[in-house]
């Protein structure tokens, strides 16, 4: 499956170059389950590499609980 399809499968936001004239770049967010954790990696450095210093860092770390602000649902029925 290409990068394209794969992101437009996950529902996520196609990547857009940072601009540097600000000194800002770009930022996402993701939830992942664990068996997509790999693939999303790969598809984001496949497609975000340039081979140039400032392509990112993609951190990964474990989300212990999640709280929909709206109805206080925790869990697995707040995502």
């Amino acid at each position: 499956m290409a990068a394209d399809e794969f992101r437009r499968r996950a529902g996520a936001a196609p990547l857009q170059a940072p601009d540097r004239r600000d000194g800002g770049g770009l930022h996402r967010i993701a939830r992942v389950a664990d068996e997509h954790l790999e693939k999303v990696i790969d598809t984001v450095c496949d497609s975000a590499r340039t081979g140039k210093i400032g392509d990112g860092k993609i951190f990964v770390s474990e989300v212990i609980d999640v709280i929909r602000v709206r109805t206080k649902e925790r869990g697995t029925a707040a995502i």
